[in-house]
């Protein structure tokens, strides 16, 4: 079979593990993803690597190469089991709470993968006949990021059965579906909207992040394997991995690298298990977020998430989250082989070729130094997301109040008709609010306390009143300021005062004042800017209140 040596596979598959029975009965999940992407290789004659990195393996139970060793053997692939030891594990501070740091694992796999291509993936997925077939015709590209629609399936599957036995039963017991706009629980009937239906215009038009699928993208994240050591992998923070995998995409986006999202049909199957994420949980006292509060685990939120990705937007450029030695590239790790392909003639273990130099990182963002250990200084990143650059996402940059109520009143990404005239006028106002003039906010809900109120803190700004079309507000003071209904406002005061609508629901409150013989841009305009309007309503942990 000399004819079929190659000096490397088309393809490394990455995952990363432990000897622990996350989740319950693992062993047979990761069987059936290691056979199952045997069994796709040999169908498809690709030349394909899969690597195992067991991270911190528990020392009294086999190791996953030895629990292995009795599956499938296969022409096209080969198996390879990087361990990393519990020695390099407890460097990191919060390795008592966390058994298994998936991203830094990862990293440790895409460092040392041969393939031209290289999927990071998870221990529990089959890739579908078209998605494994998509890979194999050979019209991969570099400079894209490859997403695949995940289906949830009963952890019912049969094992040990063939490939297309345990595909059949996957098509036939799907729990839950995963896409860029919503997640649809079909037990439940639950429908969690990832993306309002407008998103992508709204984006062309405004100013707001990238609407990236970030939807459980860690399972499926394929790139050519410079791309990746572009990139440097995923940050390597000492925190739980929620939402690690979202700033990979979004880093790659702005880095020039294209997001394309496969047709349905090229699908990967999450086979069910124990203490897996659910929409269904979202904003309970079992979500994600809150049992990691309840253990004293750091992790990044949605909205620490969303303050690093409108930074992307604003550079007009990505990040570079690790040092050189990423993927703890100096350490000498482990490896065993479980079995080994036709094609891999000397079974060279060799890294590859070294990464490229980064590209610059953000203006003013810290260099990502190594320890001596090579663990990521995320105290550093947390400090500017949680200050400085938070604090630019709320005020878009603006020095004073003034600079403030233009740019939330003007977030198109484009001048429309008629702006310039509109921004002399509301600078005429602005000129009088100066000068004595009345400020008021229409609306007294999440808006106005989660955004508006530590904007108009952070500048120093008193409220008149309030305006709520609540009847039920009306005559309530809140913080110490008076309600009261729209009638209450006085047209004939309009020409000093001010209104900052606070509301999700501006377009209607636009047209109740206009009737009412306030114009827009004159005396009211939207008090919330774009990202806010989409996301502080929702369970993002959103609520900016210190600035």
């Amino acid at each position: 079979m000399e004819e079929r040596f190659i000096d490397s596979p088309k393809l490394s598959v990455i995952v990363v593990a432990r000897n622990d029975d996350h989740g319950g009965n693992f062993m047979k999940r990761l069987r059936m993803f290691v056979n199952g992407i045997a069994a796709h290789s040999d169908a498809y004659r690709l030349p394909t690597e899969t690597i195992i990195v067991e991270w911190n393996p528990d020392l009294t139970r086999p190791g996953l190469a030895e629990s292995l060793r009795r599956g499938q053997r296969s022409s096209f692939n080969t198996l390879r089991v990087i361990t990393v030891d519990p020695a390099i594990h407890e460097r990191y501070t919060y390795s008592q709470k966390m058994a298994l740091f998936q991203f830094i694992g990862k990293n440790a796999g895409i460092r040392r993968a041969r393939g031209t291509y290289i999927l990071a993936t998870n221990a529990d997925v089959l890739l579908s006949d078209e998605l494994f077939s998509f890979i194999a015709r050979g019209d991969l590209t570099p400079g894209k990021l490859y997403r695949a629609l995940r289906h949830d399936v009963g952890r019912e599957i049969p094992e040990p059965e063939p490939l297309q036995k345990q595909l059949e039963f996957c098509r036939d017991h799907i729990l839950r579906t995963y896409g860029k706009f919503l997640v649809h629980n079909f037990q439940s009937g639950v429908v969690f909207r990832t993306y309002p239906d407008d998103i992508d215009e709204v984006y062309r038009r405004y100013r707001i992040p990238k609407p990236i699928y970030n939807n459980v993208c860690g399972d499926f994240q394929l790139m050519a394997r410079e791309n990746w050591h572009q990139l440097r992998g995923y940050p390597e923070w000492d925190l739980h991995s929620m939402n690690v995998d979202h700033l990979l995409e979004i880093a790659a986006v702005y880095s020039g690298i294209e997001e394309v999202i496969l047709d349905d049909a090229a699908c990967l199957y999450h086979v069910d298990h124990d203490g897996g994420w659910i929409p269904d949980t979202l904003g309970t006292a079992d979500s994600e977020e809150m049992k990691q509060k309840r253990r004293g685990m750091p992790f990044l939120s949605y909205g620490q998430y969303l303050v690093l990705a409108d930074r992307m937007e604003r550079q007009g450029k990505g990040v570079v989250f690790n040092g050189e030695s990423w993927g703890l590239a100096g350490r000498a790790l482990q490896e065993g082989r479980v079995f080994q392909a036709d094609w891999d003639r000397d079974g060279s273990l060799t890294f590859g070729e070294p990464a490229p130099a980064a590209p610059g990182d953000l203006a003013g963002a810290p260099r990502p130094a190594s320890t001596p250990d090579d663990v990521s200084n995320v105290r550093e990143w947390l400090d500017n997301i949680n200050g400085p650059w938070k604090r630019e996402m709320m005020t878009f940059g603006a020095q004073g109040f003034h600079d403030w109520v233009m740019a939330v009143a003007f977030q198109e990404r484009q001048p429309v008709e008629g702006q310039e005239d509109l921004r002399q006028v509301l600078a005429a106002k602005l000129e009088r609010l100066s000068k004595g003039g009345k400020l008021v906010v229409f609306g007294t809900g999440t808006g106005y306390q989660r955004y508006l109120k530590p904007v108009l803190r952070h500048y120093g700004q008193r409220l008149a009143c309030f305006v709520d079309n609540d009847l039920g507000k009306a005559g309530m003071r809140i913080d110490g300021i008076p309600v009261c209904l729209p009638a209450g406002l006085d047209a004939a005061e309009r020409e000093n005062t001010l209104i900052l609508v606070a509301s999700s629901y501006y377009e209607d409150i636009k047209k109740q004042l206009a009737s009412m013989g306030f114009a827009e841009h004159s005396d009211f305009v939207r008090g919330l800017t774009w990202l806010t309007h989409y996301f502080v309503f929702e369970d993002y942990n959103l609520n900016f209140d210190e600035l």
